[in-house]
């Protein structure tokens, strides 16, 4: 099917058959992991930010709330509600590591003018998870209506949280919003990245025309911690892409954010230069800390050397944050 290009209401129809007959839409049943009931509903979920999740004839609409709370030394996916298809595979425990490691699926396997994801997820006091996903979320030109993606995060007390979803590939002539807030409590700790890429490289495809939009924000107890709002234009509207004081020609951005209580931001953020001395070949990368706040920038042109780079932050982070070793997802592998 060419990009942009919807499929007609029977393909939606058969997707989900599709998806029931393999056991990934379910009705209510046991939790494989405890006694606790995992629900699928399709019902009416708020949305996570302010935004029109309402069905129409031009887009799929979305949603995916998850809760998890923490049972002995183990983490529980024990809520899973979902409408639309938005999914998530049974939560996987790798060796060594306490977390629940959690993958999002969005079947389609791409976005088109007019679909909305919502993405919701809820960490109960001391739980620990990681959400990752199986592959790149391809943005596909959209010359009518945007694509919204939102995503609500709430981090109880004493909890700790890794977001860490694949690149987002964003084709020429795409329209996209994306919005993420993550709500800390307490003293829970986060680590999350974003990895964007503005045209096609590999394929020779520049961003020349289109509109992403993004907004981050990090709360805690209600007080903002860190803000970020950006915009990319295609470059037939904007030389940002190219210019000196913009992307300087690079398709690929991306930033590592980590926040905890009490740590000492100036020591980690040494470390991790240090950690990245000579081996950040495929880009540059910039450092910060701001009060309780790490910031790591990052700007290239390959999606892989990217995350390989954050990989590499990450095994700082998180024994600075939790202490405990970084454990990768087996996707990133693959």
């Amino acid at each position: 099917m060419p990009p942009g290009q919807r499929p007609e209401p029977a393909s939606r129809v058969n997707l989900m058959e599709r998806l029931s007959s393999t056991g990934n839409l379910q009705g209510t049943n046991e939790s494989p992991h405890g006694s606790d009931t995992t629900q699928m509903v399709f019902g009416n979920l708020q949305p996570a930010v302010d935004a029109d999740l309402t069905d129409t004839p031009h887009g799929w609409v979305a949603e995916l709330d998850l809760g998890f709370r923490n049972q002995g030394n183990r983490t529980l996916m024990y809520r899973r509600r979902h409408r639309g298809p938005l999914l998530v595979q049974r939560p996987f425990y790798p060796p060594g590591d306490t977390a629940c490691h959690v993958c999002l699926l969005h079947p389609p396997g791409g976005l088109v003018g007019g679909d909305r994801l919502r993405i919701c997820a809820d960490l109960s006091p001391g739980a620990r998870v990681l959400l990752t996903s199986p592959a790149a979320t391809k943005v596909y030109r959209t010359p009518g209506n945007e694509v919204h993606q939102n995503v609500t995060l709430s981090v109880s007390d004493g909890a700790f949280l890794e977001w860490l979803p694949l690149e987002s590939l964003f084709y020429d002539g795409a329209n996209a919003v994306f919005s993420t807030r993550i709500d800390l409590s307490g003293d829970a700790t986060f680590l999350g990245w974003d990895i964007n890429c503005l045209g096609r490289p590999a394929a020779g495809e520049r961003f020349r025309r289109g509109r992403v939009r993004m907004h981050t924000e990090i709360r805690r107890d209600g007080d903002p911690l860190w803000i970020d709002r950006g915009e990319f234009r295609g470059l037939d509207d904007s030389d940002f892409l190219d210019a000196p004081y913009g992307l300087q020609g690079n398709p690929v951005t991306g930033t590592v954010v980590a926040c905890a209580v009490e740590w000492n931001v100036p020591q980690i953020v040494d470390r991790l230069r240090a950690r990245l001395n000579g081996t950040c070949r495929a880009g540059r990368i910039a450092i910060s800390g701001l009060d309780s706040v790490i910031v790591c920038r990052y700007l290239g042109d390959g999606t892989r050397a990217a995350l390989e780079t954050f990989r590499e932050l990450r095994a700082v982070l998180r024994p600075a944050l939790i202490g405990a070793k970084a454990v990768d997802s087996r996707l990133w592998n693959t």
